[in-house]
């Protein structure tokens, strides 16, 4: 028996999520919450390991990804299955670096869920056409070295054949910024050369060799 805390803001959506669950028999809806302050001041009288948690990232009072990694720090093994209209693949990584297993959006979610819920579940990871092994390589790695979303752009610019002028008028950023990056990066992998860094890329899976 899968039960489940659900938290969104939109009342329709929220009724629409729990009476799509109920239609299940193997599925029990115990707690929803519209208010992500509420739902987060009943958080800490749950045992969260009891649930899997379906929570809307885009909400007024407070962001899903604020509550996600508020679950995730009191608890490392939660189960959390991400939902939005927003497909931007930043709001992807962040949701999944804060602690979610999943990422499905809400205009696919009555396909998507019941996969989603399989495999959260038992703990592990939803992949599909919005997260897959690649992003989830990605994020880890840009999470260990402390690498930014612009710095991993560049990253993958500078194993181009681009020249750093180029690499900067492709990300609409100065010379002096794209220069900034690099050295920065030069510091964190511990290496002095545009190959040298591409290399370590390699090395750390952030890039794939072509």
């Amino acid at each position: 028996m899968a039960n489940f805390f659900i938290i969104d803001d939109h009342f329709l959506m929220l009724e629409g999520l729990r009476t799509f669950l109920l239609s299940f028999s193997n599925f029990k809806v115990d707690r929803i919450y519209q208010s992500p302050l509420k739902a987060l001041s009943e958080i800490d009288k749950v045992d969260t390991s009891d649930f899997i948690f379906i929570i809307d990232i885009k909400m007024n009072e407070l962001s899903g990804i604020d509550i996600i990694s508020i679950l995730n720090r009191k608890n490392t093994n939660t189960k959390i299955i991400a939902f939005s209209f927003c497909s931007e693949r930043e709001t992807i990584y962040e949701a999944i670096r804060a602690g979610a297993l999943a990422y499905v959006t809400e205009s696919q979610i009555a396909e998507e869920l019941l996969n989603a819920i399989s495999y959260v579940s038992k703990g592990e990871y939803y992949y599909n056409n919005l997260f897959n092994l690649e992003d989830h390589l990605r994020i880890n790695n840009t999470t260990a070295f402390n690498i930014s979303e612009r710095e991993f752009e560049f990253i993958k610019l500078n194993a181009s054949d681009l020249t750093y002028k180029e690499i900067a008028k492709n990300m609409n950023l100065s010379i002096k910024t794209i220069e900034n990056y690099r050295d920065n990066l030069y510091g964190k992998f511990k290496c002095k050369t545009r190959t040298g860094l591409v290399v370590e890329s390699f090395k750390r899976r952030l890039i794939n060799p072509m």
